[in-house]
Order: C-alpha cells, then structure tokens, then sequence
C-alpha cells in the first residue's frame, strides 16, 4: 500500500483527481511549464539576507505624524470594501444606500455616492503561503496548499482579473499575474525556514497592493498560515495599518490544528481589522468549503463609495462602521478603519 508523508507532496490544479507520484519536496504547482521561483540551496543562505533587508527597510517606514499630513482637498471620495450577508451567511444581492448607515470617524458622512457591485471591480488578489517550519507539524497544511492552488484557477475570472502567489518562511513572491500567466509558476512550499507573517503581510500590502495602478478595485489577501511568528521586523500593529492602507481584505486559512505552534486570536484579529473572515480550528473535511466560501464572499463583494464630513487630510486614519439602516436582517462586514488616499479613484 502506498503511504503519504503530509509535506512530500507535488499538486497541479491542471490534474485529475488521481494524485502524481510523491516527490521529495512539496511543490505549490500551477500549471505545467517549468518555471520555478523557489531559491536554491546553494545560494540560500545569500538570498535570505537579501530578502530580510528589504523587508527590514520596509518594515522600518512609520506613518508621519497627523499634524503634518497634507489637508485634503473639500469633496474627497473614500472608498471603503464591504460584504453584506443574510442570517445564513449567504451574500445578499441587491443592497442599497437606503439599507445601510455609515459612521466615519464616529460621524455621518457628508453625502453618500453609491454602491458598487463586484461585477465592476476587477479582482486583485494575493494568496499568501506559510511555508515557516512551525507547518511541518501541522496535519492539514498539505491539503489547504493543494485546496489555495485550486482556488486560484476558480477565482480569477474577469478580463482584469491578477493574482501574485507569495510565500514565507524564506520569501519569495511573484508578481501580479494573469490567470494564464500564473499556470507557468511553481513555488517550493516545504515547510522550513523563520516565521515571518507580519513581514509577509506588510509586503504584500506595500510591495504589491499599493503599487498596482490606482483604480477601483478589490483588493483580496487569501493567508494559508499557522498565526506563528517569531522573526519579523514589523509588528502586528504595522501588519493591520498597511493592510487598511491598501485596503485589502484578509481571509485566513488557518493551518494550526491544534497539534503545533499557532495564535488562533491573532488570526481573527487580522480578519476582523480588514472586513474578512479568520477560518479556525479546521479539520481535512472543511477545507473545501471554506475556500468555496472564500470564493463566494470575493465573487460578491462591493465598494461603498462617500464623501467624508469634516476636516480631512491625506493619509489620515479614519475609523469606519457599517451598520443596517432597513429592517432587512443583514449581516454587514467592512474594515474598522481606512487611511484617506486623496489619489484614490
């Protein structure tokens, strides 16, 4: 009988259900051509260095103070990512500004502008795999990997639609990719090296959400991670900030079962702090549906769009609260606070 090792896997979205040979080093595979971003053993120990300092010199950029932010110019528009749910956590179609109340800063805006559907946001995702060595005692991260490359093929569906697929212990990122485009990649996920998550999420926000052209998009991050982290420059504050900075949307996958090193409470926090949803204390059987309610929610998210009241300047964060205004029994879900961008669209 044929037996498995959880972290020797190869996996192809591309395959049938019957699995390929067992190899000696997992592989996060999305397509078929041969060209690989994983670092080679040879020059680890060099690239690892260099890797740590940039994230060092990203990480060590703090927010100037408010008394020295820009004023925003009268009429700015803020955009700000929500979901809206029924009592079954089904997303609810046809919600409008008569249906909800919005508090920015703890103040009604000055007007409200419009709703705007997934079906006109093109998608900008990043799925983010933690390849730290705290997963190896892991039992389920071999199938949240091979159920993240899965998703990828299922979710990127516009003619907009970009992906970058970065991972961490040893980081390693691609760029934003096209759906056809990311069926050439191959990523080594074995589980080795520091656990980096606040690094991870700091430069996904920074190296790659906010330097995407500026349109009206949504802004995705999909975390495959343990909630480990015990060598990153930035902080868990830092991590949350540049994620509301860019305005992007955190689901978390959690691989800690209970069985290895894990912050199921700091997992909720990141998804909680940007209007997503942590998954927790999951089991083999759960994953599929949790990355099919990933899906779901990312297929139905909207932008509310609105002109803040008061003094504003740029770069400003703001705290934001999204209530039901009807007697409709939604279930809304947004980020608790923004950071004013006057170049947003």
């Amino acid at each position: 009988m044929e037996t498995s090792n959880p972290h020797t896997a190869e996996f192809s979205p591309n395959t049938t259900s019957h699995r390929p040979q067992m190899r000696l080093a997992q592989t996060f595979h999305l397509g078929v051509q041969d060209r690989l971003l994983r670092l080679s053993e040879a020059s680890m120990s060099a690239r690892i260095r260099l890797i740590v300092a940039a994230f060092a010199v990203a990480a060590s950029l703090t927010y100037m103070a408010s008394q020295s932010l820009p004023v925003a110019p009268a009429g700015v528009k803020v955009n700000v990512p929500f979901f809206a749910n029924d009592a079954h956590d089904k997303p609810v179609l046809d919600v409008t500004l008569a249906d909800v109340t919005i508090l920015d800063d703890k103040e009604p805006p000055q007007s409200a502008l419009g709703i705007r559907p997934a079906t006109e946001l093109p998608l900008r995702l990043g799925v983010l795999i933690g390849t730290n060595g705290s997963q190896s005692r892991s039992g389920i991260y071999r199938v949240e990997v091979e159920a993240a490359s899965e998703f990828l093929t299922k979710v990127l569906n516009g003619t907009d639609d970009k992906a970058f697929v970065e991972k961490f212990g040893f980081p390693s990122a691609t760029e934003f990719l096209t759906k056809e485009d990311l069926r050439t990649v191959k990523l080594d996920v074995v589980p080795y090296g520091p656990s980096v998550l606040y690094d991870a999420i700091d430069f996904a926000c920074d190296e790659r959400m906010k330097k995407d052209p500026l349109q009206l998009s949504r802004r995705v991050l999909v975390l495959v991670v343990d909630g480990h982290d015990n060598a990153s420059h930035a902080d868990k504050s830092k991590a949350i900030a540049s994620a509301q900075e860019a305005g992007a949307v955190m689901f978390i996958v959690s691989s800690f079962d209970r069985t290895g090193l894990g912050d199921d409470d700091l997992l909720k926090e990141f998804a909680d702090q940007t209007g997503g949803i942590a998954f927790l204390q999951l089991s083999r059987k759960d994953i599929p549906g949790v990355f099919a309610t990933i899906k779901e929610q990312i297929d139905n998210m909207r932008v509310l769009s609105y002109v803040p009241a008061g003094s504003l300047r740029s770069g400003q964060r703001r705290s934001f609260k999204l209530k039901a205004a009807s007697n409709r029994k939604l279930k809304l879900r947004a980020p608790k606070a923004f950071y004013l961008n006057v170049a947003a669209p």
